[in-house]
């Protein structure tokens, strides 16, 4: 019952622009709804970022501050592959903060 109102409300919100923060340089998204699955493996690191200690124990703080609701298992985006080309250094004044979010099928969602 709760997802069909979160659609609802959704739904009424896609006539009004897209609020993102931070707001992208360049933003293309499609038609299509898709819900987020929440689970305490949603956020996956893959490559250099799978041996970094910051960020494998941020994904362990934040997992649990972006769904603070109870998991129920369903149909939707249920992981998000976190890939970050230098992990092996702490983020420093000028460095290229941009990045890609990539939901290519209705599972997955790739972060590069």
């Amino acid at each position: 019952m709760q997802r069909h109102r979160l659609l609802a409300a959704l739904a009424a919100s896609t006539a009004a622009a897209v609020e993102l923060w931070p707001l992208p340089r360049s933003l293309t998204n499609g038609s299509d709804s898709l819900i987020v699955i929440p689970g305490p493996t949603f956020f996956r690191l893959a490559g250099p970022a799978s041996e970094s200690d910051v960020l494998v124990e941020g994904i362990a703080r934040y997992a649990d501050l972006t769904f603070p609701h109870r998991f129920e298992p369903g149909v939707g985006l249920s992981e998000l592959v976190v890939d970050v080309d230098n992990a092996t250094q702490y983020p420093a004044l000028g460095d290229d903060e941009s990045y890609s979010l990539e939901i290519s099928g209705p599972q997955t969602a790739t972060l590069k």
